[in-house]
C-alpha cells in the first residue's frame, strides 16, 4: 500500500490545537502528525459511521492481539493481554497511576526539563513535585544521580516519572544509566499495598506479573482476592509462587480460606486488616478467630507478620 507523505494539508482554522498559532510561526511543540490517517484506519472509522450507532464499546480480542503481536514481532517481547489496560491517553493514565500509588502530600520525582503535563498530573493529584534537574555537560544532557538518590531516599518520595527517550531533550539513556536508575529506585523502594479482586485493574494474576517484574518489591495483596472464590484461590497461588507477595485478610468472606492461605503460602505471609470504615472491625476479628489456626497462628496474623513486614521487630 502506497502512502502520500508529500501532500501538504492546511490545518489552520480547523480547530487544531497545534496550528492555532500566528502566521509564519511553526508549531513544533506537540506530537501531532500532519499526514492523513492510513486508508485502513479511515475505512474502519467509515464503517462505524455507516452503522449509525455509537453506544458504549469494549476493546475487542483483535485489539489486544494486535498489540501483543506488534511487540512480539518488533521487539521480541512476550506478554499476555491481561498485562494491557486501555486508557484514554498517556496523561490520564499517569494521573490514575499516581493517585493509586500515592497519598496527598507525597513526592513525585520528575527530571526537568520535562513534558509540561507531568507537572499538572502531579499537582492536580494533590502531590508534591520533586525536580531532579538534568545536567547539560558538553552539549549532552545527563542525569544528576547524586541528586536523584537524595530525592529517592526521602520519606515522602513515592514515584519517579521516567522517560526514555527523554522528553523534551530527546536523550536516549544508555543501559548503564537505566540500570543505575533502577538500582536507586530498588534501593529506596517502599512496600506496595494494592487492592485486589476487582477487574479489570486489580486481579491477582496481574499483581503476580507485577511481582515477577519487580522481585525485590514487597507487595501486599489487600483483601487477598476479596470475596470471589476464584480470585481468592488465585491470590493464594500468586503468594505461594512469588516470595515478594503477602496477603491481607480484610473483605475475605471465607474464614477457611484464611487458614488455607496461612498453611499454603507460609505462616509469615498472611496479615490482619480491617479496611475501615468499609468493614466492621469486630467482623474482621471474628473471621480470624474462627479460621481454625492455633494460638501462635493468631498472634502471627494479628500482629507479628505485619510488625516484621514493616520493620517494627
Amino acid at each position: 500500500m502506497k502512502y502520500d507523505f508529500d501532500e501538504i494539508i492546511d490545518r489552520k482554522c480547523t480547530d487544531s490545537i497545534k496550528w492555532n498559532v500566528a502566521d509564519g510561526e511553526l508549531p513544533m511543540w506537540v506530537a501531532d502528525m500532519d499526514f492523513r490517517a492510513a486508508p485502513v484506519i479511515l475505512e474502519a472509522l467509515q464503517k462505524k459511521l455507516d452503522s449509525g450507532v455509537f453506544g458504549y464499546g469494549l476493546p475487542t480480542k483483535a485489539f489486544y492481539e494486535a498489540i501483543v503481536s506488534w511487540y512480539r514481532k518488533r521487539y521480541g517481547v512476550e506478554f499476555s493481554r491481561t498485562s494491557i489496560i486501555p486508557t484514554t491517553g498517556v496523561v490520564p493514565a499517569i494521573s490514575s497511576i499516581l493517585q493509586g500509588l500515592c497519598l496527598p502530600g507525597d513526592e513525585v520525582i520528575i527530571q526537568t526539563p520535562a513534558y509540561n503535563c507531568f507537572f499538572s498530573s502531579v499537582r492536580n493529584s494533590g502531590l508534591v513535585l520533586s525536580e531532579n534537574a538534568l545536567k547539560l555537560v558538553n552539549g549532552r544532557w545527563e542525569i544528576d544521580f547524586e541528586d536523584l538518590e537524595e530525592r529517592a531516599s526521602r520519606e515522602k518520595a513515592r514515584a519517579l516519572l521516567f522517560c526514555n527517550p527523554q522528553n523534551p531533550t530527546g536523550r536516549v539513556w544508555t543501559r548503564d544509566e537505566l540500570t543505575r536508575v533502577a538500582e536507586i529506585c530498588e534501593k529506596y523502594g517502599k512496600p506496595l499495598f494494592i487492592h485486589s479482586g476487582h477487574p479489570p485493574f486489580s486481579l491477582p494474576w496481574q499483581i503476580g506479573l507485577l511481582a515477577e517484574r519487580h522481585p525485590h518489591l514487597p507487595i501486599v495483596m489487600i483483601h487477598m482476592g476479596h470475596a470471589h472464590g476464584v480470585y481468592v484461590d488465585a491470590a493464594i497461588t500468586m503468594a505461594k509462587k512469588y516470595d515478594n507477595i503477602w496477603l491481607e485478610t480484610s473483605g475475605t468472606s471465607m474464614s477457611v480460606q484464611i487458614a488455607n492461605a496461612y498453611n499454603t503460602v507460609g505462616h509469615e505471609k498472611v496479615m490482619f486488616g480491617i479496611d475501615s470504615p468499609f468493614h466492621a472491625p469486630t467482623v474482621e476479628i471474628q473471621k480470624i478467630m474462627a479460621c481454625g489456626v492455633d494460638d501462635e497462628g493468631l498472634e502471627n496474623i494479628f500482629y507479628h507478620n505485619a510488625a516484621k513486614f514493616m520493620g517494627l521487630k
